[in-house]
């Protein structure tokens, strides 16, 4: 029942900021780009490896919230704060209970374990990655390229690629 050129939130009735109205605008155009833009980086000129993982949008949404930034360093002071807390709770329920204060520092008391987390966030990534950062200063290459008898094609990156309406099939076993 609303007669206006704003875009408008159904549920809460709020009208939409304009970075959200730009981002509606260009979302599909933005999505075909980005298409294009893998399959020609990953399956025609093979620039970049098939299972790099594609960078996120930042894109402005409907639930992002506008105007309400969090410093990094609040952030920090806050996750500081719960851990006083937590840690001083634990510690007096520790002497009431006549518990052993050098066991008690002796396990950690986070829920990821802060090699693995930044500030209760987990780190993504892969361990792998993470190895051979560490270890390819440590190798040598001994040739640059080996000689090689056969060549073994990604079956299912190939049909990828393929179109249907030109592609035929083809047995290479006769």
């Amino acid at each position: 029942m609303e007669d206006s050129q704003d875009l408008l939130v159904l549920d809460t009735k709020d009208i939409a900021p304009t970075s959200v109205v730009d981002t509606i605008r260009k979302i599909e155009k933005i999505g075909k780009t980005q298409y294009e833009k893998y399959i020609e980086d990953r399956l025609i000129k093979r620039t970049v490896p098939i299972f790099e993982p594609i960078k996120k949008n930042a894109l402005a949404l409907f639930r992002t919230p506008h105007g309400k930034t969090v410093s990094a360093m609040k952030d920090k002071i806050s996750i500081l704060k719960s851990d006083v807390s937590l840690f001083s709770r634990l510690y007096i329920s520790c002497q009431t209970r006549g518990g052993d204060l050098e066991d008690f520092f002796a396990h950690e008391n986070n829920i990821n374990p802060p090699a693995l987390s930044q500030h209760g966030k987990m780190r993504l990534g892969t361990k792998s990655d993470l190895l051979s950062k560490c270890l390819e200063p440590l190798t040598t290459t001994t040739c640059d390229a080996p000689e090689v008898d056969a060549l073994v094609i990604d079956g299912a990156a190939i049909v990828n690629m393929l179109k249907p309406s030109t592609s035929h099939i083809v047995n290479i076993c006769d």
